[in-house]
């Protein structure tokens, strides 16, 4: 009766920790898109920290895969230092090419949303490849990052199509709105 109680606490004890782990992939990865999407938000205010903001989020994105791949690592015991050295190469290619692209912004061949794009379409390959390397969670956050930036371009390309109707829609109700009101008004008689 001892041991039961023993193995049903152990079963428990198990069933908990492993759903501990999910819940903070889950966590980092909503974290992880939403600074990405500050990033589109940015680069459509054509900010001129945009490129020093993407290397700042490529470092908090490096650190997050390296810091689950040393949590997994411990915890399985296969934690190596080839793995680490890996890794960080893994994401130093990626700050390489962030830095080459700001080059060729530099010597006009980008404008700055589309530097940003790349840096973003970059960011998601790298996260989506270590997704398929490191950490599973990477592979998600990089389908999304790449999501995230085909409709940054769609809104971008489609916006003037899109405001041109609301626009006129406003102006119509704005104008049937005055009229009513004019209508509504009690006339005064001198």
């Amino acid at each position: 009766m001892q041991q039961d109680s023993h193995s049903v606490h152990d079963t428990q004890n198990s069933h908990k920790s492993s759903h501990h782990p999910l819940k903070i992939h889950v966590f980092m990865g909503m974290i992880l898109l939403i600074l990405a999407f500050i990033g589109v938000i940015l680069t459509s205010w054509q900010s001129s920290y945009t490129h020093v903001y993407w290397l700042v989020l490529i470092l908090i994105y490096a650190l997050t895969s390296l810091g689950f791949t040393w949590f997994s690592a411990r915890r399985e015991k296969t934690f190596t230092l080839s793995i680490v050295g890996r890794e960080l190469s893994h994401w130093l290619g990626l700050i390489v090419c962030v830095s080459l692209v700001e080059h060729f912004k530099q010597m006009g061949l980008f404008s700055l949303p589309i530097a940003s794009l790349v840096e973003l379409l970059l960011l998601a390959l790298t996260s989506f490849l270590a997704g398929v390397h490191f950490n599973s969670m990477f592979l998600f956050v990089g389908i999304f990052l790449a999501l995230i930036a085909l409709l940054s371009v769609i809104v971008l390309e489609y916006l003037s199509l899109i405001m041109l109707p609301l626009l006129i829609i406003f102006i119509i109700l704005l104008w049937w709105y005055l009229q009513h009101k004019h209508r509504a008004e009690p006339k005064s008689t001198s």
